[in-house]
């Protein structure tokens, strides 16, 4: 039977070696004692108390392998690696998060003030555009404006209080005559008189911060260089503000 397989099992027969005898003297009431022990020559940890119970005293101990405790101090072990493999990988996360934040609190900036550049760059740049297209409409140089331009060019000088301005009206015979003179003029008057076309072979001239006796001169010297039998009886002289 079971039972008789401990019969006459005491610690006097199991603690037989020298550390195991020795362990067992180390034994005192009511305080636990530890000690590396040997039983058939296999290592073991011992764990021991003594106290007492009914008026005679009892020992009781317990025994470990210590592949036992090594493995469970490595599982507390890897549990600590973890734990703090854990809190550095959350602690990176928060890190990433604040910086990418920061990031995106200096992009919105960033755009806010990109925004404000481009409305002053596409302010600047209708500006531009508007100088230009008036630039494009009385471009000297290059263009004999009809006679409806005439108006909008003298309210422009008004409104811009430029002065003095003189109109000189230049009556040509015939269409070759007109096509001569406008080439002509083209070289021989200065890049502020405008030229304008009123139809029936008369051309006016505008001539742009230009008194009246330096216009008359300037298209005197012309005609006389051009050699061109133009009409200049019925000339109209006018200074800014008087009426055609």
């Amino acid at each position: 039977m079971e039972t008789n397989r401990y019969k006459g099992f005491t610690t006097a027969t199991y603690y037989v070696s020298d550390s195991a005898k020795e362990f067992l003297e180390q034994l005192s009431v009511n305080r636990v004692v530890h000690k590396t022990i040997l039983i058939d020559d296999s290592e073991y940890i011992a764990s021991g108390v003594a106290f007492e119970y009914g008026g005679a005293n009892f020992q009781i101990c317990l025994e470990t392998n210590p592949d036992v405790i090594l493995d469970h101090n490595a599982y507390l072990n890897a549990k600590v690696n973890l734990t703090a493999m854990i809190a550095v990988v959350l602690a990176v996360f928060l890190i990433f998060l604040v910086m990418l934040t920061a990031y995106n609190i200096t992009k919105q900036s960033q755009l806010v003030d990109k925004e404000e550049e481009c409305l002053e760059l596409r302010a600047t740049i209708e500006k531009l555009n508007r100088r230009n297209i008036d630039r494009a409409i009385f471009d000297i140089k290059r263009n004999v404006f009809g006679g409806d331009s005439f108006d909008i060019l003298m309210k422009k000088l008004s409104d811009r209080k430029i002065s003095p301005v003189t109109v000189l009206d230049v009556e040509t015979k015939d269409d070759e005559m007109f096509d001569s003179f406008l080439a002509c003029s083209n070289t021989a008057l200065s890049d502020n008189v405008f030229r304008f076309n009123m139809k029936n072979g008369v051309i006016r001239l505008v001539f742009v911060g230009i008194d009246e006796g330096t216009a008359k001169e300037e298209l005197a010297d012309l005609i006389k260089r051009g050699g061109f039998g133009v009409d200049e009886s019925g000339n109209e002289q006018k200074e800014m503000g008087q009426n055609e």
